[in-house]
């Protein structure tokens, strides 16, 4: 099917459609943005919000998963159904971050004459990325570290982060630090804590906010937190309407993770929480004179730390301001809307 008209239906496929999810909150916010480009959206989530949201007019939301249901069968039917019966209903397909969904339906989407276009934002390879890369006619990322593959080539477009909703709100006194995310291995949570208990600041806060993701890891954090004054864990996490609020609390937020650039990252920068962070996305981010804000071992994330805590809070006002109005020359909704809608042909 041609893809030159303007306004096309637009199959869309993602993890959840719930704005209280804490990792995919977001795309409900990117979906009433993105509903503007295409005629029609029929957006497909594995685990959506009861009751349905209702989003816009022209977007459709159905769910992969039956109410109750943990079947991967009953995900997979649902999806070959809705791919099958409603062939006639869509033009393009894009699938944002699940590789599984191009493996098991790329062969019918490109039997059918389907353009599929993959949202990719992680810098693990892994097979179904390998092996879905044959059914794939355009590649986004984040970042360049974002999609480890050679094919297709990536349109590199930024993260998607609501200017409007993460306003600047810094308060830039005191030594209040945040690691936001879910707490795993790749994210070093045990070293940061080790980095916090040598930053020499008389009142200090280190506050971990996300869900564990492996059991023995988890042991070892809550040991290491009980060994260290001023580390707390919230392990439930935050809905995604309440994350601009929860960052707000902080003026320092860390990430340790070397590989693709956190969306927090992009968050803090948005609100006036400086980040100090591992991540070469980052690192490109950052003009000359901030290049010390890009962390990559303990030693230099401690560093990074004292010289903000050593600085006044109008000079680390000054570095808040001005990385908020690099992420939204960046990673701004809007923009990154666009660019995909673009990308799309709708």
């Amino acid at each position: 099917m041609e893809t030159n008209d303007p306004k096309l239906t637009v199959l869309v496929l993602i993890q959840a459609i719930d704005e209280t999810d804490p990792l995919m909150g977001f795309f409900v916010g990117w979906l009433k943005r993105f509903a503007s480009h295409a005629h029609h959206v029929i957006a497909c989530g594995l685990r959506v919000s009861t009751p349905v949201p209702q989003i816009a007019s022209n977007i459709e939301i159905c769910a992969l998963r039956n109410s109750g249901s943990r079947s991967r069968f009953d995900v997979i039917k649902n999806l070959l159904l809705i791919t099958w019966r409603r062939r006639n209903d869509y033009d393009v397909v894009f699938v944002r971050g699940d590789t599984i969904y191009v493996f098991l339906m790329g062969w019918l989407w490109k039997m059918l004459g389907k353009k599929v276009v993959l949202w990719y934002a992680h810098h693990v390879h892994n097979f179904y990325l390998k092996a879905s890369s044959f059914f794939i006619d355009e590649a986004i990322t984040s970042v360049p570290e974002g999609y480890p593959h050679h094919r297709p080539k990536p349109h590199i477009v930024g993260q998607s982060i609501d200017e409007e909703k993460f306003v600047y709100s810094a308060n830039h006194e005191g030594c209040r630090i945040v690691v936001f995310g879910r707490v795993m291995p790749s994210k070093y949570i045990l070293e940061i804590i080790q980095e916090f208990s040598q930053i020499h600041y008389t009142e200090k806060q280190l506050d971990i906010i996300g869900p564990p993701s492996h059991q023995s890891y988890s042991e070892q954090v809550k040991h290491q937190i009980s060994l260290v004054p001023g580390v707390s864990w919230d392990i439930k996490g935050v809905a995604y309407n309440d994350v601009p609020k929860v960052l707000a609390r902080y003026n320092i937020l860390v990430n340790a993770n070397v590989g693709s650039l956190d969306k927090c990252i992009v968050e803090s920068m948005m609100l006036g929480v400086i980040p100090v962070a591992a991540s070469g996305g980052y690192a490109r981010c950052l003009p000359a004179d901030l290049r010390w804000l890009h962390a990559r071992n303990q030693e230099e994330r401690i560093i990074a730390i004292e010289k903000l805590l050593g600085m006044s809070t109008e000079a680390r006002d000054q570095i808040a301001q001005q990385l908020r109005k690099i992420a939204i020359q960046e990673h701004s909704l809007n923009h990154q809307v666009q660019k995909i809608a673009h990308i799309l042909n709708i």
